[in-house]
């Protein structure tokens, strides 16, 4: 998959927002959950950029881009309007790239 980011600068800002901006930050009645959505999504991308794979299938949903997919799908609003959100982060990767780095596994099939 194709982005103007690549994996491992997601990851690195995905670290940083939920380093900086959420666990210091966020005050709302839901951290605890969407802290492990947060996580979540983090240990997924992880596996992604380091190739952890269970089995050699990407379409298998064991795979970390199937998960990826699952987690942005089934989340959307809550990722892109919660954890996300704004124009601005306190971190080197901008939001809108992480954003869209996201969107290429909620948009594309995984093959």
């Amino acid at each position: 998959m194709n982005s103007t980011v690549s994996v491992k600068e997601a990851l690195r800002g995905l670290i940083e927002i939920y380093e900086n901006d959420f666990s210091h930050g966020y005050q709302g009645n839901d951290k605890e959950v969407l802290d492990k959505l947060f996580l979540k999504l983090i240990v997924a991308v992880t596996r992604f950029a380091q190739g952890i794979r269970y089995c050699g299938k990407i379409e298998c949903r064991c795979s970390p881009e199937s998960n990826i997919k699952f987690l942005v799908e089934a989340n959307y609003d809550t990722i892109m309007g919660n954890l996300l959100a704004g124009d601005y982060g306190l971190s080197e990767v901008p939001l809108s790239r992480i954003r869209d780095f996201l969107d290429q596994f909620r948009f594309h099939e995984v093959r």
